[in-house]
């Protein structure tokens, strides 16, 4: 209980029906669910439907009920928008089953890691590259029609040259 009281994911346990039982303090606070109880329903708290019903793609089932019946998952992002801020925010979630003695599944638990400074920083670097991408292939471009100008220059200049030496000849 006290490692996963202090741990920084927000760690979610279920029971085998899919009933939330546990939220440890930081996956309230990573949902803006600080005032839930158990005995609250989940339709109270929009981020906990999203949670369960999150979705690799539409064709796959969601995350809690893979879980339920007894498959693991990893590294599913989703995005959701938090209460108190009005921000998006994304998620990393996995999850697995809980299992009894005779293996069993007897519940879920799903962990979350907030990945959004991540993702912002992924979003940035890529528009930092595209930018100086960018702005290195308008000198080039630049460079590029100089060098065909005095290519063809040189050329009839050699050509000139050719027809000289011919009439001196």
């Amino acid at each position: 209980e006290a490692m996963i009281a202090s741990m920084v994911e927000g760690v979610f346990l279920y029971d085998a029906h899919g009933r939330l039982l546990s939220i440890n303090d930081h996956g309230r606070i990573l949902l803006g669910l600080e005032d839930w109880s158990p005995e609250t329903a989940p339709s109270s708290y929009p981020p906990l439907l999203q949670l369960g019903e999150a979705r690799a793609d539409q064709s796959t089932e969601p995350l809690l009920s893979r879980v339920i019946r007894g498959q693991a998952v990893r590294g599913l992002e989703l995005e959701i928008e938090r209460p108190a801020t009005s921000r998006p925010a994304t998620l990393l979630c996995s999850g697995a089953p809980m299992r009894d003695g005779a293996g069993e599944v007897t519940g879920a638990v799903l962990v979350v890691s907030d990945i959004s400074e991540r993702k912002e920083l992924d979003r940035a670097k890529d528009e930092f590259i595209g930018l100086v991408a960018h702005e290195l292939k308008t000198p080039l471009t630049g460079l590029k029609g100089h060098a065909q100008l005095l290519t063809r220059r040189l050329e009839r200049e050699a050509g000139r040259d050719a027809d000289l030496t011919h009439v001196a000849a």
